[in-house]
């Protein structure tokens, strides 16, 4: 990794909050945040939709936090829903932060 690449930071368990820089963690901390607000307008969401449509809830898996120590504060979430009828389906969500 070079000056102009930013660290990135794969965040599955709460352990790894520690691979983020003392000085760095505020801010990773802040973009979680907006992360876990945004997981949840997004299920509330599909839920409502999923509701609307007469289909019974899905399987609904949220995935790891990937901070990129980059200062954009745009976000990547990524959902994954499981329906029985059919192969799982993806739905991506763009939202900056």
């Amino acid at each position: 990794m070079n000056d102009s690449t930013p660290a990135e930071y794969h965040i599955v368990k709460v352990q790894d909050f520690l691979k983020v820089p003392e000085d760095r963690l505020e801010e990773c901390l802040h973009e979680f945040r907006d992360y876990l607000e945004t997981v949840r307008k997004v299920t509330a969401l599909s839920l409502e939709a999923w509701k609307r449509l007469g289909v019974k809830e899905p399987e609904t898996e949220i995935g790891c936090f990937n901070w990129c120590d980059d200062g954009i504060r745009k976000a990547t979430l990524q959902i994954e829903i499981k329906l029985k009828q059919n192969a799982p389906r993806e739905r991506r969500a763009e939202e900056k932060l």
